[in-house]
């Protein structure tokens, strides 16, 4: 008797295809999504600690002075704001860096590196006037105030919208002479700054999830050749 050899069963091949893709999805995907949180969460400190220089770099006397308008003329906010600027050239990926004041529960702009010439900058920015009201999306709200009231550094748990883009922002408080609170500052990492910085790893998951394909397509062959294999000894055995 001759026996001959039929093709593997097409749901054999995609069940055993489908099966060994979920689990090596699983495998690779889960710890590249921790990885990208713990990036995420290394950026956050970053944030915080250029939070806290931009804060060490203003003349807490000076801001205090331009928390109340009376006080303002424009060689007393070049004067606070110079320092700031220097800062800012210095370090060219931040966005944004500015000062603002708390005025129950509403915060205003004191100072802006981008209203200064002397900035050094690759990016295209939009000045804040002085005293400019800043207005927090209502799906952003918490108590970032009174933690920075309360000498906190806070950044924003991802990256929020807001009138000038999406950022990731940390704040940190500004102290006088006398140790009072005095504003705060802030200084913006833009979403394209992160997005190129998560670019490699990107293209890492692309092409493990590539490879992964692959590997679930040879193993739902061999598996669907098994099982024929398997199937044809059977028949013989059963037909002879």
């Amino acid at each position: 008797m001759v026996f001959r050899r039929r093709p593997f069963q097409p749901g054999v091949f995609l069940a055993a295809a489908g099966i060994a893709a979920l689990i090596m999805v699983t495998i690779v995907v889960v710890p590249q999504w921790l990885a990208q949180r713990a990036r995420l969460e290394v950026l956050r400190l970053h944030v915080a600690e250029v939070a806290q220089l931009a804060a060490s770099t203003v003349d807490g006397d000076l801001h205090r002075q331009l928390l109340d308008p009376a006080n303002y003329s424009p060689g007393l906010y070049g004067r606070a704001l110079e320092p700031l600027v220097r800062f800012h050239s210095a370090i060219p990926d931040v966005f944004y860096v500015y000062t603002m004041v708390d005025r129950q529960g509403e915060t205003f702009f004191v100072l802006d590196t981008s209203v200064s010439p002397a900035l050094t900058s690759k990016h295209k920015l939009r000045a804040s006037a002085y005293m400019e009201r800043f207005r927090l999306r209502a799906e952003y709200s918490s108590d970032w105030l009174t933690q920075i009231g309360s000498g906190q550094t806070w950044v924003t748990p991802t990256f929020q919208l807001d009138d000038y883009g999406y950022f990731l922002t940390g704040h940190a408080p500004i102290k006088d002479s006398q140790g009072r609170y005095s504003g705060f500052v802030g200084v913006d990492f833009d979403l394209g700054y992160y997005m190129a910085q998560e670019k490699r790893f990107r293209n890492i998951g692309i092409g493990s999830l590539a490879a992964v394909a692959l590997v679930a397509l040879l193993i739902g062959f061999l598996v669907a050749r098994y099982h024929f294999d398997l199937q044809h000894q059977m028949r013989r055995h059963y037909d002879s």
